[in-house]
């Protein structure tokens, strides 16, 4: 698979129809229209589908686009705070595992601009880092 130069996240946002704003800790976000983003559009946008590795092939979701190795844009279901897409670098990620991951005190968590409970958070965490993990054995 060929990653070109990471895309501006300013201009994924724009290929979704969104409006930048400030999220969790200060961090940019892209406020999405819930109504104008169907599967098709999700499908267009990402674009990455399948990625081969040593060990075969990995499906991404139409909802997670790879900008580059170290980077994934997401887009997240919507909630009551609405419908957002965050950009998620592999420093978020470590830095998810270093200091949340083992805490299970804590009902809620973040990884980069998400906040949610732990099992979500977790979940994201575990696939945006096996997905990272796999770019890097293919860029190697």
């Amino acid at each position: 698979m060929v990653i070109n130069m990471p895309e501006s996240f300013e201009h994924s946002c724009k290929a979704l129809e969104g409006k930048i704003t400030t999220g969790f800790g200060g961090r940019k976000v892209c406020l999405l229209d819930e109504k104008k983003i169907t599967q098709q559009k999700l499908l267009d946008w990402g674009g990455n589908g399948v990625i081969e590795t040593k060990d075969g092939f990995i499906d991404i979701p139409p909802s997670l686009k790879i900008v580059d190795k170290n980077t994934v844009d997401i887009v997240t279901a919507p909630s009551w705070e609405g419908m957002f897409m965050h950009r998620i670098t592999r420093k978020d990620v470590d830095e998810y595992y270093r200091e949340q991951a083992g805490n299970i005190l804590s009902g809620l968590r973040t990884i980069g601009s998400i906040v949610g409970d732990w099992r979500m958070i977790d979940n994201i965490a575990s696939e945006i880092k096996f997905i990272m993990d796999r770019m890097k054995e293919v860029s190697d």
